[in-house]
C-alpha cells in the first residue's frame, strides 16, 4: 500500500512538472508552445514565464497588405522583427484575430526551418538561434470578416536555457477588408445571377441588377 501511494504522489508531481517544463522551454528550437502571442484570445504572452532581462527590445510587424485593406483569399507577406541589444537567443509567437469576437482568422504558411505552426495554430520560430527576423505568408479569409488585428510577442533571451534573464515585448497591427474586394465580390455575384437567367449584362437598363 505504501509503495502504491508513493508511486501515486510521484505521478502527480510528474503531471505538475509538464506545464512548468513547457514554460521554461517556450523559446527553444521547438518554438513557442501554447497560446502566448499576447492576443485577447490567447490571454497571455511569454511574459507569463520569461522575465528579468533588459535588452532594450522592441517588436515590429510589417506586411505588404495595402493601406486600403486586405482582399479576400489573398496571400500576403508578414515579417516580424525583434530589435534588441545583447541577447543571444530570439523567439516570437504571432496570431491574427477578428476584432469582433477574437476568433482566429486566415491561414499561416511557415517557411521550412525558419517558422512553424504550433499546437494552437499560432506561428512561431523553428529555432531560437537563427536570427531575430522571421518572414512567412498569411492568406486572408475568403469572406469579409471585418477588422482584424495581428498580435505578436517576442522573447529576447540570454541563452541560459531557463526562463530568467529574458525580456518579453509585445506589439499589434490592425487591418481590415478592402472595400474594393467587397465591391468586386458583389459585382461578380450579380453577374453570375444574370448569366444564370440568360440575361445579357449590356442589355440591362441603367440602375438595374440581377438579384
Amino acid at each position: 500500500q505504501k509503495h502504491f501511494m508513493k508511486n501515486k504522489y510521484l505521478f502527480k508531481l510528474f503531471l505538475l512538472a509538464i506545464p512548468l517544463v513547457s514554460l521554461v522551454f517556450m523559446s527553444t528550437s521547438i518554438g513557442v508552445y501554447g497560446a502566448y502571442s499576447g492576443s485577447p484570445s490567447d490571454g497571455n504572452s511569454c511574459a507569463f514565464c520569461h522575465s528579468g532581462g533588459n535588452f532594450d527590445a522592441s517588436l515590429a510587424i510589417t506586411t505588404n497588405i495595402p493601406v486600403t485593406g486586405y482582399e479576400f483569399d489573398t496571400p500576403y507577406d508578414i515579417t516580424v522583427t525583434l530589435n534588441e541589444t545583447g541577447a543571444t537567443d530570439h523567439g516570437f509567437a504571432l496570431t491574427a484575430e477578428r476584432d469582433e469576437d477574437n476568433a482566429k482568422v486566415g491561414t499561416f504558411t511557415p517557411v521550412e526551418d525558419v517558422t512553424r505552426i504550433n499546437n494552437v495554430g499560432n506561428i512561431t520560430q523553428s529555432y531560437d538561434t537563427n536570427g531575430n527576423t522571421w518572414s512567412f505568408t498569411w492568406t486572408s479569409p475568403s469572406t469579409n470578416l471585418g477588422p482584424i488585428t495581428f498580435y505578436a510577442a517576442g522573447n529576447a533571451a540570454n541563452g541560459n536555457a531557463q526562463s530568467t534573464g529574458d525580456q518579453i515585448v509585445t506589439t499589434s497591427l490592425p487591418t481590415s477588408a478592402t472595400t474594393l474586394g467587397i465591391t468586386l465580390k458583389i459585382k461578380s455575384e450579380r453577374v453570375g445571377r444574370c448569366l444564370l437567367f440568360g440575361v445579357h449584362i449590356g442589355a440591362l437598363p441603367s440602375g438595374w441588377a440581377c438579384w
